[in-house]
């Protein structure tokens, strides 16, 4: 499998119990949350130059984290974001299966917070 892109988001994604709670006080509130997480990580791609991917792809997300706070299945849902800005900004063509084959994670107790996302090209 050979590595076709790498994207940065230089920043500590929301878990689930955050857009939970946003979701719980309003709908508005909690979809308002979503797009401006989304609005953050389509910045990252735009900065990255990454170009429209039109194989299916594996991605390997390396999850830095500063503390132990988070429950890793929270901190793993950003999953989401990710993958919706992706398809957002047509870097590829959809979310489903047809585009993503797997999603492997891997934490990292890190000095800071922040993702790395590598594509890697599926050869089937």
């Amino acid at each position: 499998m050979s590595e076709i892109a790498k994207l940065l988001i230089d920043e500590k994604l929301p878990s689930l119990n955050d857009y939970i709670a946003k979701i719980n006080r309003n709908k508005h509130i909690g979809n308002k949350f979503k797009h401006d997480v989304q609005e953050r990580i389509n910045w990252y791609i735009r900065a990255s130059k990454i170009k429209p991917i039109k194989c299916r792809v594996d991605l390997d997300i390396y999850w830095h984290e500063k503390t132990k706070r988070r429950d890793v299945d929270n901190i793993y849902s950003a999953i989401k974001y990710i993958a919706d800005s992706l398809q957002i900004m047509g870097i590829i063509e959809n979310d489903n299966q047809n585009n993503i084959r797997h999603i492997f994670n891997y934490l990292i107790q890190d000095k800071r917070d922040y993702v790395v996302i590598i594509f890697h090209e599926v050869i089937e």
